[in-house]
């Protein structure tokens, strides 16, 4: 009853439309071994769920080291429809910053998804496509303080489409704006920018 208790209170805490930046949450989160915290004893979880667990610690921690983010919440639906990881953040970011990382991490989450034999005879559908994953930043700056309009708390990749969402200062709970894209539109805007970037790097040779 506790782990499944668990697993609900991160489930909720994902989709509030607020920072989650209490310190208790804070710790809580940062103490994670992830998915083991919320199911300590993974024999009482049905195979797939198990493996499910697996591929969302294995991919969380990739993304952890990759870009110093911080494992928070999990989704599950169907036996498989759509899975999903939600992290934290303690830095602000840019809507194109948060973009390319959204977009980055989905390709990564689905890697590792349809490259897993275990897990497949269970997904619906196989392979997995952009539709059945969902990657949310919850956006602080350091020092685990709440970011408000204009700057963007709020990023997430859903089967919906890419959200972006800033905090109003002037309401405990609410957004002061949402902003929504297409996975087509995130993706393009996503390739554009790290192409500038690119070329932002390139210095001119000296003659």
């Amino acid at each position: 009853m506790k782990k499944i208790l668990f697993y609900l209170i991160a489930a909720i805490l994902s989709f509030l439309p607020i920072s989650l930046h209490t310190s208790s949450f804070s710790t809580f989160c940062k103490n994670l071994s992830f998915t083991h915290a919320l199911f300590p004893d993974r024999d009482e979880v049905p195979k797939p769920d198990q493996i499910a667990l697996d591929i969302i610690d294995e991919t969380s921690e990739l993304l952890k080291k990759k870009y110093g983010i911080n494992p928070c919440g999990i989704g599950m639906s169907g036996k498989f429809e759509h899975l999903s990881i939600d992290f934290k953040v303690y830095r602000s970011l840019s809507k194109e910053q948060a973009r390319m990382i959204l977009v980055d991490c989905v390709g990564i989450f689905l890697s590792q998804i349809n490259h897993c034999a275990q897990i497949r005879p269970h997904l619906k559908p196989y392979p997995f496509t952009n539709k059945n994953v969902g990657i949310t930043l919850f956006i602080s700056e350091p020092g685990d303080k709440s970011i408000y309009h204009p700057a963007i708390s709020v990023a997430s990749w859903s089967s919906e489409g890419v959200h972006f969402r800033t905090l109003d200062p002037d309401k405990f709970f609410g957004y002061k704006e949402k902003q929504n894209e297409t996975h087509a539109e995130a993706l393009a805007l996503a390739a554009q920018y790290e192409v500038e970037l690119a070329q932002s790097s390139v210095q001119p040779s000296d003659k």
